[in-house]
């Protein structure tokens, strides 16, 4: 029984292995897993191309009916899908990779702004500089969530980036834009500072803050840009009939005794999993903000790490105080409150829990289930705004 409970969970974690455990120094261990991979994908088309090729095959013996396909014309046709193929997955691994690299820049671009702003007010101890520096932490955090919300959501990215409706209509939650927000931080950095800061900024200093977010800003639209652009239609057209048609006449060009069975079923497997598994594989990295935790970019994760990260920059300046919200320091009624306007309530209700305490810092896991109460949207994805 031991024995058995050992290989079971052993199959069990090779098929559902997490994408942190992904490990490129156990080859033979990675080419037997199953999730996260394109073997369920491709395995059906390899079963019907086996069974084909048996059909024919048999055909071929027992009814003397020969069904067959050039050699010469198969091998030309095989550099047209080798090259569309190809150049598929490398426009897909390109999109990917600037993918990453876009999100990362956004939301490492909100934390300088808030690390410049602590750091140019740091000396100002008041309740109304500490409300500042409040209200600029909540607005980056807030920012960073639509932003992650909005990516993640390819019919309010559309919406947002070409005004185009969908065939359902327009949700309340689709008005909402990450650049509103971004006007709100923008107003709060500029005019507020005026008001809430003994000591006026330096131009220059109010410069440093606005070029960072003017950094987040371009990489926002170069997010809206990849989530609202697909591939060309001609082009995934012109390659996949190509695949298919290419793929599914394998079988015809090694019946008739042409090749070994047996050597000729393991050329039909392994060449359909090939080719196919190129245009799955391009399939699944064209879009890189989708829920497949194994391949795609885990969005909410780098999300996560800037706010703590955020959470972090505002103890260090603060001396060690809590990251909560202090409302003992902040008016009933007044510009300080009116800023929730654009800020979901999960955000604000965080702040005022005093939460992500030291404990919850440091005790973070991976798995994808975990949800954290502190920030619902970078935590948990199926959080809405409200």
């Amino acid at each position: 029984v031991s024995t058995l409970t050992l290989h079971l969970n052993f199959h069990y974690n090779l098929c559902f292995m997490a994408y942190s455990e992904y490990d490129t120094r156990a080859p033979f261990y990675l080419v037997l897993r199953c999730a996260g991979t394109v073997w369920p994908m491709v395995l059906p088309y390899c079963i019907i191309n086996v069974g084909i090729y048996f059909l024919i095959d048999w055909l071929h013996e027992k009814e003397h009916i020969r069904i067959d396909v050039s050699e010469q014309g198969h091998s030309l046709m095989s550099l047209i899908i080798a090259y569309l193929g190809v150049s598929k997955v490398n426009i897909a691994l390109k999109r990917y990779m600037d993918s990453k690299q876009t999100v990362e820049t956004a939301v490492l671009s909100l934390r300088e702004v808030n690390q410049v702003a602590m750091i140019i007010s740091e000396n100002d101890k008041s309740a109304e500089a500490r409300t500042w520096r409040q209200e600029v932490k909540i607005r980056i955090v807030a920012l960073v969530e639509m932003t992650i919300k909005v990516i993640q959501d390819t019919d309010h990215a559309k919406y947002l980036a070409m005004a185009r409706i969908p065939p359902q209509g327009i949700t309340p939650e689709m008005t909402q834009d990450p650049m509103s927000l971004a006007y709100k931080l923008r107003s709060t950095l500029i005019t507020s500072s005026k008001v809430r800061l003994k000591n006026d900024l330096q131009v220059l200093e109010r410069m440093k803050m606005v070029d960072y977010l003017l950094q987040y800003s371009v990489a926002y639209r170069e997010l809206l840009k990849i989530v609202s652009t697909p591939f060309p239609l001609a082009l995934t057209q012109l390659a996949r009939t190509f695949i298919f048609v290419w793929t599914l006449s394998i079988p015809f060009v090694l019946t008739g005794g042409k090749v070994e069975r047996w050597s000729a079923i393991v050329f039909v497997v392994v060449l359909t999993y090939g080719f196919m598994g190129l245009e799955f594989v391009a399939m699944k990295m064209s879009n890189p903000f989708g829920k497949d935790w194994h391949n795609d970019l885990q969005v909410h994760q780098i999300a996560k790490a800037a706010i703590i990260g955020i959470e972090n920059d505002w103890k260090s300046t603060e001396g060690g105080r809590s990251g909560g919200m202090d409302t003992s320091m902040m008016p009933e009624r007044g510009p300080s409150l009116l800023m929730a306007k654009g800020i979901s309530n999960q955000t604000l209700s965080t702040y005022e829990n005093n939460s992500l305490r030291t404990a919850e810092l440091y005790g973070i896991q991976d798995e994808p289930s975990s949800c954290y109460a502190a920030y619902p949207i970078c935590f948990c994805g199926d959080d809405e705004f409200s």
